[in-house]
């Protein structure tokens, strides 16, 4: 039953970065927007993408149409390359880029929230990766 709570765990997460990724559009204007999101190579707007098929692969789970272990290291993975994509955005991102956003201070720090919340997907897909194992183990002692 624990994997069920990591899962849990790991779908809040996912909905809590696709909430942060939504933010700016909700407080300012798009094109603004458009320039804050803008990176060289893939841009944080694709970690959005990986994070949401991290929860499309937990809904599969919960229905039971992937298996426990495929959908642990899925949610490792493209939580991990969220995660890296994120944090080369935060990097490269202008300071000033971020501060153009709003005249208020909200997104001074908001690219540092996407980077821990990206960083809790995978975090979360190890927890839950850990629980299956320990299902797994509990159930071939069992028999």
């Amino acid at each position: 039953m624990r994997h069920r709570d990591a899962a849990a765990v790991c779908a809040a997460v996912c909905l809590a970065v696709l909430g942060a990724l939504a933010i700016p559009y909700l407080v300012t204007n798009p094109e603004s927007v458009a320039v804050y999101y803008r990176a060289p190579l893939a841009g944080v707007r694709f970690a959005g993408v990986l994070t949401l098929l991290v929860l499309l692969a937990l809904v599969l789970g919960y229905a039971g149409r992937v298996d426990r272990t495929v959908l642990a290291a899925v949610i490792v993975v493209l939580g991990g390359y969220a995660f890296l994509i994120t944090v080369w955005w935060a990097v490269t991102l202008s300071p000033h880029v971020a501060m153009e956003l709003s005249t208020a201070d909200e997104f001074a720090y908001h690219r540092w929230l996407l980077v821990g919340l990206t960083l809790l997907v995978p975090l979360a897909g190890l927890w839950y990766a850990r629980s299956v194992r320990r299902a797994t183990r509990t159930r071939a002692v069992e028999a």
